[in-house]
Formats: C-alpha cells, sequence, structure tokens
C-alpha cells in the first residue's frame, strides 16, 4: 500500500470515527423542576447530555410525589424504576413503579412490606438493590398497670428487590450508622461493593 493510499485510508476512517461522535447521543432521565407549586405535576424528563436540552417530558400522573435519591435505570429494559407517593384517590402511601421510556408505561407496580429508599441497579447482576428497615432493638413500656407498648429502634439494612414478584430479600443489615444521607449511594459492579454516606453511631 502506498502513502497516498494509506493517507487515504486513515482520513476515511477519520470521518467515519467523526460522524459517529456526531450522531452520538448520550441521554439521562430525571425528574424535571416545575417550580416549587406542589399541586404541579411530577414530571420525567429525558436530558441530552451533549447537547444540553431536555429532548421529552412525561407527566407522570399516578404519582404525587418523589422519594428524594430513591430511582434507578436499567439500560436493558429502559425503565426507570423510583419509589414515590402514589396520587389519590386510587392510592396515596408509599408506592414503587417500573417505568418504560420508550413506551411511556409502567411495567411494575409492586407493593413492599417496608420502607425502600437509595436505590441502585446491579447492571452487571442485573439486580435491583437499595436500602431497608429492620428492627435492631426494642424495648417494652410498661404502664405499671400489665398494659403498654414496644418501642423499636430500627436500623438500616441492605436488600434486594424483586419487581415482578414483589419480594424482599434481606442481604445485610448495615451497622454502625443512625441513618444515610440522601442521594449519597452508589454500586460498583465490578467490585460488588454497595458504597454509602451516612452518620456514625459510634
Amino acid at each position: 500500500m502506498n502513502n497516498d493510499t494509506l493517507r487515504l485510508a486513515f482520513s476515511t476512517w477519520a470521518m467515519i470515527l467523526t460522524a459517529v461522535q456526531i450522531c452520538a447521543q448520550v441521554s439521562v432521565y430525571g425528574f424535571y423542576n416545575t417550580y416549587t407549586d406542589p399541586s404541579n405535576p411530577i414530571v420525567l424528563g429525558q436530558y441530552e447530555a451533549i447537547s444540553g436540552e431536555w429532548l421529552e417530558w412525561d407527566t407522570l400522573a399516578f404519582c404525587d410525589g418523589v422519594v428524594m435519591g430513591s430511582s434507578a435505570f436499567d439500560t436493558g429494559t429502559e425503565s426507570y424504576m423510583f419509589a414515590g407517593i402514589g396520587a389519590p384517590p386510587a392510592n396515596n402511601g408509599i408506592q414503587f413503579w417500573d417505568y418504560n421510556v420508550i413506551d411511556n408505561a409502567i411495567i411494575n407496580n409492586p407493593s413492599f412490606n417496608q420502607t425502600i429508599n437509595a436505590i441502585q441497579h446491579d447492571m452487571a447482576g442485573d439486580r435491583l438493590l437499595a436500602l431497608g428497615t429492620y428492627a435492631e432493638d426494642s424495648t417494652f413500656i410498661d404502664f405499671g398497670d400489665g398494659s403498654g407498648y414496644w418501642e423499636y429502634e430500627w436500623g438500616s439494612s441492605l436488600i434486594e428487590l424483586d419487581t415482578e414478584e414483589g419480594s424482599v430479600t434481606s442481604i445485610a443489615p448495615i451497622e454502625g450508622i443512625n441513618g444515610v444521607v440522601l442521594g449519597a449511594t452508589a454500586f460498583d459492579p465490578e467490585n460488588n461493593v454497595y458504597a454509602l454516606v451516612g452518620m456514625d453511631n459510634s
């Protein structure tokens, strides 16, 4: 191959790479701020990170609020998973949704029998991890007449969620902390490490 042919081959390859880079799109999904009026609907937005433009907004009429730091995105199924408050009159309690951003439709809406936050998606193992609560200690408050009530101290535990079955599997208690900073969690799928920032109680 002569020098002219070699230069032509490299130029063509560079143009292909440039074209691919120009056409590349990096989308980020998250809740779009619709001002501070609580009567405004919850909006899920698609943000184009390279151009800095909002590409799409989906009004989530079924949801009245979201739990901060409790959402994750599954690139395999194109679903945005989050915990929030359901819209009345159907159900205004804490709920979990698995929402497809392509079809703009709810895939699953399971009922988990406990508080869920700090959701992280394990992309390597296709697992959904989160923080739950468990009764760390309990004290019976006696009124002196044989009646009373149990007072519980709650701790945080690492759990795995099954969105299809609506089941929760406990992985391990997280000892030594009184609470977790909202939005300050991450998961490293390569080393299988769930990282968090919490308040030390030692």
